[in-house]
């Protein structure tokens, strides 16, 4: 098995960990998996819209703080998918039409954040 493959299967709570010991980074749990979604969503398509890009900003910030020793949420740095059903203020969601996702993206719409994203988000 890969570290890929390993660092996939932990919980958060193990996640965490490895990132307050340094053992290993958000941006190197964030590649391994997008790496993993690359590989598995041409067969599965799981993910619609896949926001790599802020992901990241996330991952470089959250790991900023953590080598900084800076006082961080329980789960900083740690990735989640958040179904596209799911307003978050700053994705299109689907309003629950799975076949929005590839026939019609100019039907996507932009909700506000809800009080379950915006827990996520401030918590890490």
């Amino acid at each position: 098995m890969s570290l890929a493959d390993e660092l996939n299967w932990q919980s958060a709570t193990e996640l965490a960990r490895l990132f307050r010991s340094k053992a290993v980074s958000p941006v190197e749990l964030l590649r391994s998996c997008l790496a993993t979604i690359e590989r598995l969503n041409p067969k599965i398509n799981a993910i619609c819209t896949l926001a790599a890009e802020s992901a990241m900003a996330a991952a470089q910030s959250a790991e900023r703080a953590v080598m900084a020793g800076d006082e961080i949420g329980l789960l900083h740095g740690v990735p989640i998918g958040i179904k596209d059903l799911t307003p978050d203020g700053r994705h299109p969601h689907h309003l629950r039409f799975a076949a929005l996702c590839q026939s019609h993206p100019e039907r996507r719409c932009r909700g506000g954040e809800t009080d379950q994203t915006g827990r996520r988000h401030r918590s890490g």
